[in-house]
């Protein structure tokens, strides 16, 4: 497998989380894991390495959130850093992506059945499991189920915050255009469009120490960016050795994945673990069994509140715009 090493960095788990009877992020115990590997710290190493590149830093920035683009200027007119980056911005880059991705999709942060993995589970007659519905199946289902209305461009009346025209100018044509249409006016336009601001938010409890380091992973996983071929095997061992009780490093004021991902992890016990998954492997057959065997996911019971809420197409919109803010600040000049 690519890049074998930086598997822990992909999901966190909390000591005695178990959603959804016993919620805990991270609760008294702290986290699993080892320090400084988990996708939340991920999240900030790959920024920080991101910031000193482009020379940016969050002492300096107010807010993420900037609600409009004028209406006479193209995106394409912003101004976008020259410099030309290396192997280690490169892949800095790609990790932080993947990263926020990983961090909006909730089983990521929870470390029971290794992130619902391990739980077995139907989806429309297909034996899975939780974390690939989650995944994938639901999107899909979703990407099926919209409405024809949404096939058509937006209509543009001048007053929302992100003018249609610049959705549609994103667009390319794909299979999914439609769903982000629809994500676009029912939730971003409208259902959240007070909340909006909250997204980008770092309360002040998250936020770390003006002069706390924030560079530590430099010091272990910088030569690994560079060449993931030459991880000395003891690292190897250090990211992969299970030390309960660890410790996330601060928030920082601008980029806080803590802050934004709690409220996430919490939706693992309001919609993703029911009473229905509460199934363990000691008690899941070891030998074949027909599907019917494993829990029917993709029933109204189920279905019905994510449809309502509208739980996935909200977890899109969070993490689509979070990391647009994250690279605007980053490499935009506005």
């Amino acid at each position: 497998m690519h890049m074998r090493w930086s598997a822990a960095f992909h999901y966190v788990g909390a000591v005695d989380d178990h959603p959804g009877g016993n919620c805990q992020y991270p609760g008294p115990n702290g986290w699993e894991g080892t320090k400084g590997v988990n996708v939340l710290d991920g999240i900030k190493n790959t920024t920080h390495i991101l910031a000193e590149w482009s020379g940016v830093s969050e002492d300096d920035v107010q807010s993420l959130f900037n609600p409009t683009i004028p209406r006479n200027r193209s995106p394409s007119t912003s101004k976008l850093s020259a410099k030309v980056p290396g192997p280690l911005e490169e892949e800095a880059f790609k990790f932080l992506v993947h990263f926020l991705g990983d961090m909006h999709q909730p089983l990521h942060l929870t470390g029971r059945d290794r992130g619902g993995n391990s739980a077995k589970v139907v989806f429309e007659n297909k034996e899975t499991n939780l974390h690939s519905v989650w995944d994938g199946a639901l999107l899909t289902r979703l990407i099926r189920t919209v409405g024809p209305e949404y096939n058509r461009p937006l209509p543009d009346n001048g007053e929302l915050p992100i003018p249609s025209w610049q959705i549609e100018q994103a667009l390319r044509n794909t299979i999914y255009d439609a769903l982000i249409r629809r994500v676009m006016w029912e939730g971003v336009e409208h259902k959240w469009i007070d909340e909006i601001p909250e997204w980008f938010t770092c309360p002040e409890v998250a936020l770390a120490p003006k002069n706390a380091p924030r560079a530590s992973f430099k010091e272990t996983l910088l030569s690994a960016f560079q060449d993931p071929l030459s991880l000395p095997t003891k690292l190897v061992d250090l990211v992969t050795a299970p030390r309960p009780g660890v410790e996330i490093r601060p928030d920082g004021p601008i980029v806080c994945p803590y802050a934004w991902s709690t409220p996430l992890h919490e939706l693992n016990c309001q919609y993703i673990w029911p009473a229905v998954l509460n199934v363990t492997e000691a008690a899941s057959p070891r030998r074949p069994h027909p599907p019917s065997r494993f829990p029917k996911l993709d029933t109204p019971e189920y279905l019905a509140a994510l449809d309502k809420d509208l739980v996935m197409e909200k977890l899109l919109a969070q993490g689509g715009l979070r990391l647009a803010a994250v690279l605007n600040w980053l490499f935009a000049q506005v």
